[in-house]
């Protein structure tokens, strides 16, 4: 069971100049009712879209979540914490950004804090630049595993919203130069 709670106000759905959203969740299980093991969730997820000039915009992005449990080894996948990828730290794999076991398998963390600030700007028509830098982790302790992505977008704002291509350089990953991520669609 859970409650979640969702605030969301812009000036354009899909292409939003101005605007913001906030996502609260508490939900949890009990292993006296139907559960394998007893624990809490809470996050918070937010976006934030301010217009810088007639042609460009500020976006924000953050998360944090945490869970509360006797024993994280009975908590299921599902509900464990991991980052990287488009919606978390651009320049790194999808669900690579998490605790690990001793045969190198991503297992995923206990507590999970994410911030992206990003500029775009329209620079002809319908097609523009971004300039973003992505910060987080995935941790099995607050605020550890720290891990960091700058880069460049390209931006092509179409009528079912924005094609995003995302080319980001990991700061903390000597195995990987950088990588592509696309998106389409509302940023809130």
């Amino acid at each position: 069971p859970g409650v979640s709670l969702t605030f969301r106000r812009w000036d354009d759905l899909l292409l939003p100049r101005k605007g913001h959203s906030l996502l609260i969740d508490v939900h949890g299980a009990w292993d006296d009712l139907l559960s394998s093991t007893s624990f809490v969730q809470a996050q918070i997820d937010g976006s934030w879209i301010h217009p810088v000039s007639s042609r460009s915009r500020l976006i924000v992005r953050g998360r944090a979540a945490a869970n509360w449990l006797k024993e994280f080894d009975a908590l299921p996948a599902s509900q464990r914490f991991f980052a990287g990828g488009d919606n978390s730290i651009r320049g790194y794999d999808y669900r690579q950004v998490a605790p690990r076991d001793s045969n190198g398998d991503v297992v995923g963390g206990k507590y999970l804090q994410t911030l992206s600030v990003e500029v775009d700007r329209i620079i002809w028509r319908n097609y523009g630049l971004a300039l973003f830098h992505d910060v987080g982790g995935a941790s099995n302790n607050w605020l550890s595993n720290i891990v960091s992505a700058t880069g460049l977008g390209l931006r092509w704002a179409t009528p079912i919203g924005m094609v995003r291509a995302d080319f980001a350089v990991p700061h903390d990953d000597p195995n990987t130069n950088f990588q592509v991520h696309i998106g389409i669609g509302g940023e809130l």
